[in-house]
């Protein structure tokens, strides 16, 4: 310890500006604004000019000029020797060297910035992934550890690095551990430019791989979102059936045979799982189930968990790799996601993004079934549980419901794409051969029909036709080119409603199945529909 009559703090931080200059191990400094904002300046400047005592001497005076203490401290007889001297080599470091003196600069950390530091750790060894099992600490340390974490999640090291070096600018503690603790230092741009920018006509174009032409495309996320009761699991085994045998699909496509994995972990695997597989006719050793996982715990207590996201994506690669799995089902989303919260956007879409970049490595189809909500209005894509992040990560959405006609029926419709083009709706009931001593559920597909997603969502009406659409397209292609009012139309469907026709018009006229003619009150059929 260096003598001096100034106080204790304004001694501690001297010796602290004695070792940036000197570029040795930093010591406990005084914490405070004041304190603070000096070590960020001066960090800078070693960082900028440790090449260049004599400019670096200058701008450290110029630093110290509010702190008349410090000051006298710098001008009196204590002061090390020039850097030239201490470590030669940095004098003869050219300038713009990628190595900088910051980065040999370390203190050992406070009580309170311990748990701060091995929470970083751990994000970057990612054994912490979830926000809510960061460990206690202040506001200000846990702020900052929750976007490092979400940095990471997102875009991986270089993320965790930009968003690292962004926060070292307003916080010197992450300046001074920068070089003991993480190699947090941005990629250099090369001569040619950023190797990290990708030029688009060095990209080969790609096709894209369908599982199920227009909905389950390889390689992606896709979601099926509908009310419970309705024949989700009973739909999603069927496919499963059919990708194990590589059959055609329900709307007779051809399709492609590969391994399934299965995460339901709300049905049992022995009584309502394998029943509906093997009355589907399924492969059963191309299928395997990853619902729970066998953990023992820090005291050696063993105990069954569900499958969660994206604690166990390494098992789900092992799994997947055990099949050559084609699709990955998951049954509902919402029983993987834990202690996590799905309705918030950024937490959804960190749980996702492992997933995401295993399926597109594998070239492998993931269908996350989702229950519908009560709220959300008649847009159906809104109506899907949990984060809009959810469908805005699927390429392709798909959504059962009640056949608005015929309460015995379901529709299976395909509501987003975002990689090709729509696929009509099909029909389908739940059936079984109870009859025949054989009470387990299988999927009775039907035809094809025209309904849009919003129709999807109104409720089952007796007294409407079955082909409510279709009957309005048939009398105004039967009257083409001549056109019908609202009253027209009624005279001609007496099953409808005025009321009804009036709506189901509107909604034909948004999805552009019919056009308004130039007098107002009359419609006309689209040519080509």
């Amino acid at each position: 310890m260096i003598s001096s009559p100034y106080p204790d703090e304004d001694q501690l931080m001297y010796e602290y500006v004695v070792a940036i200059r000197a570029g040795r191990p930093l010591p406990a400094r005084p914490i405070g604004p004041p304190w603070d904002r000096i070590a960020l300046n001066l960090l800078r400047v070693s960082s900028a000019h440790s090449h260049q005592p004599e400019i670096m001497k200058k701008l450290f005076l110029q630093t110290l000029e509010g702190y008349p203490v410090l000051q006298a401290m710098f001008y009196s007889e204590c002061i090390p020797p020039p850097f030239s001297q201490v470590n030669p080599a940095l004098h003869h470091r050219p300038p713009g060297s990628a190595t900088q003196s910051v980065k040999r600069i370390m203190r050992a950390p406070m009580g309170e910035e311990r748990p701060f530091l091995d929470a970083i750790h751990c994000i970057q060894d990612q054994r912490l992934t979830d926000g809510e099992k960061i460990p206690g600490m202040r506001p200000r340390y846990y702020g900052m550890a929750c976007e490092l974490l979400e940095a990471m999640q997102q875009a991986g090291t270089e993320g965790f690095n930009r968003r690292y070096n962004a926060l070292s600018e307003a916080n010197p503690m992450l300046e001074e551990f920068r070089a003991a603790f993480f190699d947090t230092s941005t990629p250099q741009q090369s001569a040619e430019g950023d190797t990290r920018v990708l030029l688009l006509s060095e990209v080969k174009p790609e096709e894209i791989r369908w599982l199920w032409q227009q909905r389950l495309a390889l390689g992606k996320l896709a979601t099926l979102d509908g009310d419970p009761g309705l024949g989700k699991t009973s739909i999603t085994l069927d496919i499963a059936a059919r990708v194990s045998r590589g059959s055609n699909m329900p709307d007779g496509t051809p399709g492609i045979q590969g391994g399934v994995v299965l995460i339901m972990p709300e049905d049992d695997v022995a009584n309502a799982i394998m029943p509906r597989l093997m009355r589907a006719d399924a492969d059963l050793s191309h299928i395997v189930s990853l619902s729970r996982i066998t953990t023992t715990d820090q005291q050696g207590h063993t105990y069954v968990r569900p499958f969660l996201l994206p604690d166990d994506i390494e098992r789900l690669k092992t799994a997947m790799e055990r099949v050559q799995a084609r699709l990955v089902i998951i049954d509902p989303l919402m029983a993987v996601v834990g202690h996590r919260d799905p309705y918030r956007d950024h937490a959804a879409r960190a749980m996702l993004a492992p997933l995401v970049t295993l399926m597109e490595e594998r070239n492998c189809a993931c269908l996350m079934i989702r229950h519908l909500t009560k709220s959300g209005g008649e847009n159906i894509l809104y109506r899907g549980g949990g984060s809009i992040a959810f469908i805005g990560l699927a390429r392709t959405g798909l959504a059962v419901a009640r056949h608005p006609h015929d309460e015995q029926r379901g529709v299976f419709a395909h509501i987003k794409t975002n990689i090709g083009t729509y696929a009509p709706a099909l029909t389908f009931s739940i059936a079984s051969d109870a009859e025949h001593n054989d009470p387990h559920p299988y999927v009775a597909w039907g035809e094809t029909i025209d309904l849009s997603p919003r129709d999807l969502l109104a409720a089952p009406t007796a007294n409407k036709p079955a082909t409510l659409r279709q009957d309005i397209l048939r009398v105004l292609k039967e009257s083409y080119p001549q056109e019908l009012s609202v009253q027209a139309l009624a005279e001609a469907l007496p099953d409808m409603t005025v009321n009804n026709i009036h709506v189901t018009l509107k909604r034909m006229v948004d999805d552009r199945q019919i056009e308004k003619a130039a007098r107002k009150g009359f419609y006309t059929a689209l040519l080509g529909n």
